[in-house]
């Protein structure tokens, strides 16, 4: 069985569950912050995560970040 687990279903544990909250606040920066801790637990992501930490980089203008995070997703997911 994967050890991989869903962001949707933990978002209310920590260190993750800030993570809906950082968007929907338009804290980008958090949000990406929280995105990395994610990726560090390889837990996968599901599509409105994925359209976060993009909008996200978006906001920041870090597009470079965005195509990155891109990149990665499409490798784990």
């Amino acid at each position: 069985m994967s050890r991989r687990k869903n962001v949707r279903r933990d978002n209310y544990t920590q260190p993750f569950g800030n993570w809906y909250q950082h968007i929907r606040n338009w804290k980008a920066m958090e949000a990406i912050r929280n995105y990395e801790e994610i990726m560090k637990e390889q837990i996968k992501s599901d599509e409105e995560t994925t359209i976060g930490v993009i909008s996200s980089c978006e906001r920041l203008e870090e597009l470079k970040l965005g195509r990155e995070f891109n990149d990665i997703l499409k490798k784990l997911n």
